[in-house]
């Protein structure tokens, strides 16, 4: 009886660990989307140009395309990060959507106008819809085909 109480045990432990791999793994596959160029994908970028105006001294912006998830680090705050926190659409015909971002909320102060520029990044980003990269840049435009964040490659 003791035996037949162990391997029971045994066999639901075995069985729990199977589906939370399953739906784990389910959890963390971006949806199939248009293709994105391999060039694009996998790699980061430092912020140069925020619609036409250079970044504040001594702060950065950078963007990091992942397959299914974008992540990236402002000065004080953090953006994406995961498919549940940094959606993104990109096709190899030239289509960005930011489809759903997190951004976490830390206050900083120094130097002025820091978080103001942080929330014009988050905010720019949103209204992306297509892309072009040439050499080492990436331009992101708006609806409206304007240029309004570049970046450079890392």
């Amino acid at each position: 009886m003791f035996r037949s109480f162990l391997t029971f045990l045994f066999l639901a432990a075995v069985l729990l660990v199977a589906c939370n791999s399953e739906s784990s793994s389910s959890q963390i596959t971006p949806p199939q989307q248009s293709a994105a160029p391999r060039t694009i994908v996998g790699t980061t970028w430092s912020l140069v140009s925020l619609r036409g105006n250079p970044l504040l001294y001594g702060t950065s912006i950078t963007l990091n395309l992942m397959p299914g998830f974008l992540s990236g680090q402002m000065s004080y705050n953090q953006y994406g990060g995961g498919p549940d926190s940094g959606k993104y659409v990109m096709t190899a015909q030239g289509v960005l959507k930011i489809t759903q971002l997190a951004v976490t909320v830390r206050l900083c102060l120094d130097p002025e106008g820091i978080m103001q520029q942080e929330q014009r990044y988050i905010e720019t980003l949103q209204q992306a819809r297509t892309y072009r990269v040439r050499d080492d840049r990436l331009e992101i435009q708006d609806e409206r085909r304007e240029t309004i964040l570049v970046f450079v490659r890392r």
